[in-house]
């Protein structure tokens, strides 16, 4: 999950890992039980990020919150694509991240949350037919939790802080 808009620097870092940390610590991850309950995909040129959504929880819900209001005295409004992912090429898709990431609290928290487990990459005409076929229902628990750099899609691409949530 996203809870920090940009990290601009180690020290930041190291402060905004240490907040987190302390939730994370507190809350009792790996009892957690989250249902996926469909498969998703986020078009792009020819292919998509997929996935499977998860229904939010009050649990998840306060664990988001308690994040966010950990991490809030560190963020800052925004920052330069290196702040989030390495360059793409394409300034315009640069800005779409960065708009994406700057306004993901409060745009994507609390009731608009989506939580989601991404898959991989495919092609789109192959992602169109899973989202036509069944998904069975099944839950699971948290095993992790990372602080990421952003990658194509908006996905992580490189754990920047991990934490085991060995029970």
């Amino acid at each position: 999950m996203v809870v920090s808009k940009s990290h601009c620097c180690r020290q930041t870092s190291r402060k905004h890992y240490a907040a987190a940390e302390k939730v994370i610590a507190g809350a009792d991850l790996t009892r957690m039980r989250l249902e996926a309950f469909k498969y998703y995909y986020t078009p792009g040129p020819g292919v998509g990020v997929a996935g499977i959504v998860a229904r939010p929880t009050p649990a998840l819900l306060t664990l988001q919150q308690s994040l966010i209001a950990a991490v809030a005295p560190f963020t800052v409004e925004t920052g330069p694509i290196d702040a989030f992912t390495a360059g793409h090429g394409d300034a315009s898709y640069d800005a779409l991240l960065i708009g994406y990431v700057s306004t993901f609290v409060p745009k994507q928290t609390g009731e608009q949350f989506s939580p989601h487990v991404s898959t991989g990459v495919a092609p789109r005409d192959y992602l169109d037919k899973m989202l036509a076929e069944p998904f069975e229902l099944f839950t699971f628990s948290p095993a992790g939790a990372a602080v990421c750099q952003l990658g194509p899609f908006g996905t992580a691409a490189r754990n920047l802080k991990e934490w085991n949530l060995k029970p």
